[in-house]
């Protein structure tokens, strides 16, 4: 009788051992799937920061695009506009020459159609720096170009001077 109640306690014992590993397990089990679901939230919370960051920055890029093109125009239209002035400054000294012609007038001449082929040089340059100005080769051709027309536009104001 001893007996059986020693193997009826024991029994009861490992019962209670197992119903408690039982409780710790699931237990257990609801403590990870609580952390699991914290560090996936976690995880969505970066990857949406990630996002707009990205986005952020996406927009800056736009920006910092749209107001460089924005120069660009301003500095074509700029050239433009004065390449139209000298183109016009030449036109009415050929006219002036041609009605008169003098040496002065041939001068004076020289000198606006030197400052319009400046002007179209710096509108030329203006315009094709976008696609052409990180090329090294197309740099040093637009810079000869620009003073070979700088110098031709001295010339003629030296001339000029020279003449008066």
């Amino acid at each position: 009788l001893e007996e059986e109640e020693e193997r009826e306690r024991i029994t009861k014992q490992q019962e209670v051992i197992e119903r408690e590993r039982e409780r710790l397990q699931e237990e257990e089990r609801k403590r990870l799937a609580r952390q699991q679901k914290k560090a996936q939230k976690a995880q969505r919370e970066r990857e949406r920061l990630q996002e707009e960051e990205k986005d952020r920055i996406a927009r800056e890029q736009r920006k910092v695009q749209q107001e460089w093109e924005d120069k660009e125009n301003s500095v074509m239209a700029a050239c433009q506009k004065i390449y139209s002035t000298q183109l016009h400054r030449a036109q009415l000294a050929f006219q002036k020459l041609s009605q008169n012609p003098s040496r002065e007038g041939v001068l004076r001449y020289a000198l606006e159609d030197s400052k319009a082929e400046l002007a179209l040089v710096e509108l030329e340059v203006a315009r094709d720096v976008k696609t052409h100005g990180q090329e090294p080769t197309w740099r040093e051709a637009q810079t000869q170009r620009l003073m070979a027309a700088q110098e031709k536009l001295r010339r003629a104001q030296q001339s000029l001077e020279e003449s008066l």
